[in-house]
């Protein structure tokens, strides 16, 4: 016969009992201690509980997609970036600022005819007797910075460099060589974005896009990776000459209508074959460090390339 199991409700405390429990009585007289809460709120609880986390996984997860859909990866080649001045010279500012005032002074004067906008291969055209005797009378200015890539030319013209009427009649731009970070892709489109800048400031400027030179002494990845920006450039400048109602070999080859002014892209691959020997190699004559030009290299460049600069002179 199963045992008679009863509680008593205690109005007191016996020895041992612990506070918020009931005596329970068989009928045997054995007393065992119950507790009063029932159980099923501690179940509950964790359900709730369970459910909590499920939710805040949910809205984590649902966070992260929205996130990866509305903040898609950028070319970081393309956002205007400041260089950090991890010497502690700010030199890099220090010469923005005082092209910055250059542009100024030039647009108070009724503006500069030619602009030449880049890295150090743009700014050591400055060191050569053809700049002094030839370039520079011709009322140009020179806005390149060693070391700079895409992104450090956006933000030095977003910042001042293209002031107020100084419209400039042409532009050359040669940037691109010290992207290493970035595919050539990356590169290409950080350069198509210098040239809208350009554009949207300069709307009546011939802008002549020199693409990225060969470097290094024998064929290398940075020489094939450069061929391909040149190339997609290339193809970017007959699009939109095509879009602009030219056609296939009219006029300049390379030479795209812009709202008022041409973009013409100035392959160095193709139009100065003589920096390369015939297996593909450059001599300390060419290049002293396989990277920027000696005097004689720059006379080339000049011959081939200024005739296209005074052709948008008036």
């Amino acid at each position: 016969t199963p045992a008679l199991v009863y509680a008593v409700e205690s109005p007191g405390r016996d020895a041992g009992q612990q506070p918020g429990t009931t005596r329970r009585c068989n009928g045997q007289g054995q007393i065992s201690w119950t507790m009063e809460r029932p159980f099923w709120i501690i179940g509950l609880f964790g359900a709730l509980l369970s459910l909590l986390y499920m939710a805040t996984n949910i809205d984590r997860d649902l966070a992260e997609l929205v996130c990866q859909r509305v903040h898609a990866p950028r070319n970081m080649a393309t956002i205007p970036l400041a260089v950090e001045d991890v010497q502690g010279d700010r030199r890099w500012m220090d010469m923005h600022e005082r092209y910055v005032a250059e542009a100024h002074d030039a647009a108070k004067s009724g503006g500069c005819n030619v602009l030449f906008v880049g890295d150090s291969l743009v700014h050591q055209m400055t060191y050569t007797k053809q700049w002094h005797d030839e370039i520079a009378p011709l009322g140009a200015l020179n806005f390149g910075i060693g070391g700079d890539q895409t992104q450090h030319v956006l933000w030095r013209l977003r910042n001042g460099e293209l002031a107020p009427d100084l419209s400039a009649k042409a532009v050359v731009l040669l940037i691109g060589t010290n992207n290493h970070g970035h595919g050539a892709r990356e590169v290409a489109e950080g350069v198509m974005a210098i040239v809208e800048e350009l554009e949207n400031a300069l709307p009546q400027a011939t802008i002549v896009v020199v693409g990225v030179f060969p470097r290094g002494r024998a064929p290398n990845p940075l020489r094939d990776k450069a061929q391909i920006v040149n190339e997609i450039l290339a193809e970017w400048v007959a699009e939109r000459h095509r879009g602009a109602g030219g056609s296939e070999g009219e006029g300049n080859e390379g030479a795209t209508a812009a709202p008022g002014g041409l973009v013409r892209l100035f392959d160095p691959f193709d139009r100065l074959p003589q920096l390369l020997d015939e297996r593909g190699h450059i001599s300390k004559e060419v290049m002293p460090d396989y990277l920027h030009f000696t005097s004689a290299t720059y006379a080339y460049f000049f011959q081939t390339l200024m005739p296209e600069v005074r052709a948008a002179l008036p």
